[in-house]
């Protein structure tokens, strides 16, 4: 006597098709939210390397007790520029001119931002300084990463806000749209840069 039963076990052509049906829609939904989800976190990656650099720059400044500059350097002239997409460096303000005192004084240097772009705003800053007691006069603004995309969800798009006291802080979003507003309270935006 055997112990197998009558019949065969497997998938039928109809059951294949119906499952095959059913992962392509699950992929085609989540194929474009992951798309989003990359770029928010490229956006908060790039934002947050900034803020640590800007932290780091303060710090710095505390510690010398002079001033120190953080800002997007031309290698070849030694002078701030106004491209913060390119590498960020740090470093000490000794000559009180933004100018890199000596090609050995570089504290710190990020990498350029690798996708997207920065914006300093008000005006088209060279360099954020801070003093011997962690101030930063003259370099209120704020810094705005916008994604590659024209296009892009305002929801990625972040910003850092520097006040005249050194103070660094994400801007926020204050009405529950996902969106972070300015210090007026306006939506964030990328249009236009």
């Amino acid at each position: 006597m055997s112990c197998r039963p009558d019949y065969q076990t497997g998938v039928t052509l109809l059951e294949l098709m119906i499952t095959l049906a059913v992962l392509a829609i699950v992929i085609a939904i989540a194929v474009p939210a992951s798309g989003k989800l990359i770029q928010t976190n490229q956006s908060k990656a790039v934002t947050q390397q900034l803020y640590r650099a800007l932290q780091f720059t303060r710090a710095e400044a505390i510690k010398r007790g002079t001033r120190v500059v953080l800002c997007p350097l031309n290698r070849q002239t030694g002078r701030c520029t106004s491209d913060w997409n390119q590498s960020l460096a740090v470093f000490p303000d000794t000559n009180r001119d933004g100018t890199l005192p000596a090609p050995d004084a570089i504290v710190l240097e990020t990498p350029p931002v690798p996708a997207g772009s920065l914006h300093m705003s008000p005006g088209n800053r060279k360099l954020i300084r801070f003093d011997a007691i962690g101030y930063s006069p003259g370099s209120m603004g704020n810094l705005t990463y916008c994604p590659r995309d024209a296009d892009t969800d305002p929801v990625v798009i972040r910003q850092l806000v520097l006040t005249l006291y050194g103070r660094v802080r994400w801007a926020r979003d204050s009405d529950g749209d996902s969106v972070v507003e300015n210090s007026r309270g306006n939506p964030v935006t990328c249009a236009g840069r």
